[in-house]
């Protein structure tokens, strides 16, 4: 009797031992498959996290540059979406280079993939990042349209330019306007009868004024003088005859 419980117990003993053993042995294989790998879980992850990013601030952007109104415009503003458009293109740029470089890596490991059962779970992993991100490329893609983009910063600059235009026109109306005012005073102002004489006028008429010729009063105080004579001539003569 205690035979047979003593060799129940040493078989039951080794079992466990040989269960237990070959579950480690299992855990190691596939913990080293993991460490071989070239590429971590966790690094996947942080790749669909910034493809998830990314995406969001390409619609974002873009529709923020589409939706600008284009009725009215200035310089800052036409500075402002062209710098949006930079951020546009490069997070594009950015998030088609994260899906390359997932892509070449799951190449890579399907290249020189192994058996082991860890080695595949790698893949496996690395292959739902590349679907993900992917797919936010595709949608981005079809969602965003440069053509439109560009189309709304040439309307705002041919805006611009044709409200600067009209702002010239107009001040040049307003200068012609306020000429035309200057002029119709001065027409409108009554003429002076006096005008001025030049220096060789002024001297001509001085000239004139001495060339006439002065009254001769010596020719006439001459003849009373004659009459004067006469006259008593004549009455020495009546008084001789009366005589």
């Amino acid at each position: 009797m205690i035979v047979c419980i003593s060799c129940i117990g040493l078989y039951c003993l080794s079992s466990v031992v040989g269960y237990t053993e070959a579950t480690f042995t299992e855990l190691e294989k596939r913990t080293s498959s993991i460490t071989a790998a070239p590429v971590f879980p966790e690094t996947i992850e942080n790749h669909k996290q910034k493809a998830e990013e990314w995406s969001k601030e390409i619609i974002e952007l873009d529709q923020l540059i589409v939706s600008a109104s284009t009725d009215s415009s200035t310089n800052e503003k036409i500075s402002t979406l062209e710098e949006m458009k930079k951020q546009l293109i490069n997070k594009i740029e950015e998030l088609e280079a994260l899906h390359d470089k997932v892509e070449n890596l799951l190449k890579k490991i399907s290249t020189n993939q192994s058996k082991d059962s860890g080695y595949k779970e790698v893949i496996k992993y690395v292959e739902d990042g590349l679907v993900f991100i992917k797919a936010k490329v595709t949608y981005t893609q079809q969602s965003v349209d440069l053509k439109k983009v560009d189309d709304v910063i040439l309307t705002l600059q041919k805006t611009l330019e044709k409200a600067e235009k009209q702002k010239v026109i107009e001040e040049t109306e307003l200068i012609e306007d306020s000429n035309s005012v200057k002029s119709s005073t001065l027409e409108e102002k009554p003429k002076s009868t006096d005008i001025p004489k030049t220096p060789g006028e002024s001297k001509k008429t001085t000239e004139q004024i001495f060339e006439k010729p002065l009254p001769d009063h010596s020719s006439s105080e001459q003849k009373n003088v004659d009459e004067s004579v006469n006259n008593d001539i004549e009455a020495t003569v009546e008084k001789s005859i009366t005589n």
